[in-house]
């Protein structure tokens, strides 16, 4: 095998261990975020509601002990006003609520049951940043495996990374 076979057979390799991995990890982004995306959809209305409730619960999974969370909410929409048990749970967001805790929620004006939590932002956005992290370095990793098949083609020096 010539020696130009060989390099771009490293390269490729290189190339599919990093687009593995920065899928994996956008994997996890989109893990966070596309939940609440989805829900945040359809409740458009911001509310203020004050925390009637908080229910816990303990699970332990793969020897794992975690607790969720689940606030139950007090509000008025239109006139009219509404408990709701938030059925949403996450280390980043519940966690901190307390009881008579005044926190903001968006209502869906066509079912006011339907409610998303202010603080779920947090979720969306740190999935979005591991997101676009993961995008832009896969974007920096195909540049880079593109200009080694150029150079290796031209026969010019290689990128060495």
């Amino acid at each position: 095998m010539d020696d130009k076979k060989i390099i771009f057979k490293k390269r490729f390799g290189t190339f599919l261990a990093f687009l593995f991995v920065w899928l994996f990890f956008g994997g996890i982004g989109l893990f966070f975020a596309l939940p609440h995306i989805f829900e945040r959809n359809n409740c458009t209305e911001k509310v203020t509601a004050v925390v009637v409730k908080v229910d816990t619960d303990y699970r332990y999974n793969n020897g794992e002990h975690h607790t969720y969370h689940y606030p139950t909410v007090k509000y008025e929409y239109n006139g009219v006003t509404y408990t709701t048990k938030v059925n949403y749970s996450s280390s980043l967001s519940t966690n901190s609520l307390r009881v008579d805790d005044v926190i903001n929620i968006y209502v869906n004006p066509k079912n006011p049951n339907e409610i998303s939590l202010e603080l779920a932002n947090k979720d969306i956005t740190v999935g979005l940043i591991i997101l676009y992290i993961c995008i832009g370095l896969e974007l920096l990793n195909l540049l880079l495996f593109i200009l080694d098949i150029r150079n290796i083609s031209l026969g010019k020096d290689l990128i060495v990374y």
